[in-house]
This record gives C-alpha cells, sequence and structure tokens, in this order.
C-alpha cells in the first residue's frame, strides 16, 4: 500500500488514538453528568424541596447524626464530584493515548527492523548474482544471464513499508534498485539482439554491473543504520558456475559491516 505522505523523522509522532480510548473518555463523561444529576437530588432531598407530603403533614423527616453532621459538606460534594470524575477521564484519555502510541511506535520499529534485514539479505543474493554477469562478460556469454524479478522481489513488495526508513535510506535505496532495473532491461535487450548488433554493448553493461556493485557499500550501510542484521555469509561453494576459477575474474566484494 503506498502513501503519498513524506516518511517521518526519527522521534516524530503521529497521532494515533484508537477507538477504544473515545469510548472510554465519552464513558467517563457520561458518568460525570449522571454524577451530577444525583448530587442535584440529594441537594433538593436534603432541602425538602420534593417532600410535598412532609410538608402538607408539616412534619420533617427523621434525620440521623451522620446526615446532620454532612449537610454543610453537600454543596461542596455537589461540585467537586463531577470535577473529580472529568480530571480521572482526561487522565485516563491521556495515558490510553501514551499507551497506544507507545504500542504503535514499537510495532513500527520492529517493521523498519524486519524491513532493513531482509533487504540486506536480498541485496547479498544480488551481489552473487551480479558476480556472476561480471564472469559471463569475460567468456561472452552475457546473452545468457538475466535478472529475474524474484530478485528483487522484496523491495517491490515492500509498498508503504519503505516509509519507515528515513529520507536519505529511502532515496538510496530507490536509485539502486533504479539501476538494478535499468540493468535488467538492458540485459532483456541485449539477449533479443542478434550476434552481430552486440558487439560494443557488452562493455557498457559490465560497466553499469560493477558501478551497482559498488554502491552496495553506501546502500548496506544505510539498511544496517535503520537496524537491519548483516547478511550471513553463504557456505564456500565446491564448483564454480565456470571452468575458469573465480579469482580470474576480480569483482568488487561485498561490503564489510559499518564498524
Amino acid at each position: 500500500m503506498s502513501s503519498g505522505k513524506p516518511p517521518l523523522e526519527r522521534g516524530e509522532q503521529r497521532n494515533h488514538t484508537p477507538i477504544f480510548t473515545t469510548r472510554f473518555a465519552i464513558a467517563l463523561c457520561l458518568l460525570a453528568l449522571a454524577s451530577t444529576l444525583l448530587m442535584i437530588g440529594m441537594r433538593q432531598e436534603t432541602t425538602g424541596v420534593w417532600q410535598p407530603l412532609f410538608t402538607a403533614q408539616k412534619e420533617r423527616p427523621s434525620t440521623t447524626t451522620l446526615t446532620r453532621r454532612l449537610q454543610p459538606y453537600i454543596p461542596l460534594i455537589m461540585i467537586s464530584a463531577p470535577l473529580i470524575t472529568a480530571t480521572f477521564a482526561l487522565i485516563g484519555v491521556f495515558w490510553s493515548s501514551r499507551l497506544a502510541e507507545r504500542q504503535y511506535r514499537k510495532g513500527e520499529e520492529q517493521r523498519r527492523r524486519a524491513l532493513a534485514t531482509f533487504l540486506l539479505a536480498e541485496i547479498y543474493v544480488l551481489h552473487s548474482l551480479l558476480k556472476d554477469i561480471d564472469q559471463a562478460y569475460h567468456l561472452k556469454a552475457l546473452h545468457k544471464v538475466a535478472i529475474e524479478p524474484f530478485y528483487t522481489a522484496m523491495y517491490d513488495q515492500a509498498g508503504g513499508d519503505r516509509l519507515l526508513f528515513q529520507a536519505e535510506t529511502a532515496q538510496v535505496l530507490a536509485q539502486f534498485y533504479a539501476l538494478v532495473s535499468a540493468l535488467r532491461m538492458e540485459l532483456i535487450e541485449f539477449r533479443e539482439r542478434t550476434p552481430e548488433s552486440r558487439m560494443g554493448r557488452d562493455d557498457a553493461l559490465r560497466f553499469r554491473t560493477l558501478y551497482i556493485a559498488e554502491f552496495m557499500q553506501q546502500v548496506t550501510h544505510k539498511l544496517s543504520a535503520e537496524g537491519g542484521a548483516w547478511p550471513i555469509a553463504f557456505p564456500s561453494r565446491t564448483y564454480t558456475l565456470y571452468p575458469e576459477e573465480p579469482e580470474v575474474f576480480p569483482f568488487p566484494p561485498f561490503p564489510d559491516p559499518p564498524a
């Protein structure tokens, strides 16, 4: 899912108040209103406004000692009870909103680190493919190699999760995968050409391959700074894709992890 909004800078917060927080606030406000009405009713009952039976008989209800002692404080209770209820409502809304924001940011952090780790692993596989493309150039076999779509599937399917990265990281990733996409299209075009029309175009493909391999250091270090785990090296192969030894075709190694 894509979005037109720019990526958030680190430390910038969004307003993500959940639905249950709003319902909680409404419930407490209704409780405050009910408390206010109850206190008003208690006050009116104490003053005798709603006691026509006793008024007609010119009698007053019996009042206990506790009620007699609480009568001076009833106005204060009527005023303070709704205020206390509203205060607790605001406190509940504030802390529940803070908790929801903390949980949301924690989830974003986990998603960002996971995506950075997956992209690092994908770029590591791409490095091996670029090395094979370079070897194919030396063997005049560029028409036999291709960059299949699954080599960039993780980035292509990331969608809106790419906005979790810093602006510089997102820009570097976009440039890197644009270069990979351009090399893919050029390899397809090169394969469809006749052997005579391929002359002179293989050098341009090799230079682009080497440039992408050198550009990997900047990309991988940016992803590592975003929390991605450095990819685990492949086990050493006991065979080679081509009869020649790999040392015959020098190729930029995969970048080392940042210190």
